[in-house]
């Protein structure tokens, strides 16, 4: 299967382009001023959020109550980050995140396929937020097995795509061995 490693889709056009906003510092952070809502676990969501950061924005980390996460990860992923717990199951947790929305420049969103969706807030209930509110959100999914094939709708991180990856390449590894190995009897 040959498919990009990135795809963007506009899920709305209606609002107007927005400019960064102004530094206000002497710093050249060039995210200064850009709300981040991070809604990830473990590695590869956190770090994308824990990249912005350094680059400025302000990055707000939100977990749910239930939810696990890697203590050591937490360390190194969430520099540079605030964080929150909301319960998006709840009526009053659904009422913070919606007032968070109400200012956001980018939703970061490292949750199982669909889980979102089921609490109200798939990419296009959020592009439909965003168009009420008059300005645009940037809705960024990060996916372990991607949105196609077999292992589409499965949750995952890094280590369990490695694993995986690695027992396919460590198959063809061995049989490329096997096959052009002599031994010296």
């Amino acid at each position: 299967m040959n498919t990009p490693t990135w795809t963007v889709t506009s899920l709305e056009t209606s609002t107007p382009p927005v400019l960064l906003p102004p530094s206000s510092s002497s710093s050249p952070r060039i995210l200064e001023g850009i709300k981040v809502l991070e809604l990830c676990r473990i590695i590869a969501g956190p770090t994308i959020g824990r990249i912005l950061a350094e680059y400025g924005a302000n990055v707000l980390k939100v977990t749910g109550p239930g939810l696990s996460d890697v203590p050591f990860f937490q360390v190194d992923g969430n520099m540079g980050k605030h964080a929150t717990e909301i319960d998006l199951k709840s009526v009053q947790g659904k009422e913070i995140f919606e007032r968070l929305l109400e200012d956001v420049d980018i939703v970061l969103d490292g949750y199982r396929p669909g889980a979102l969706d089921k609490l109200g807030y798939s990419a296009r209930a959020l592009a439909k937020f965003a168009e009420k509110r008059g300005k645009g959100v940037i809705y960024v999914n990060e996916n372990c097995f991607g949105y196609t094939g077999e292992w589409a709708n499965r949750p995952g991180w890094q280590q369990i795509a490695d694993c995986v990856s690695l027992k396919t390449s460590s198959e063809r590894l061995v049989t490329k061995i096997s096959l052009s190995m002599e031994l010296p009897c």
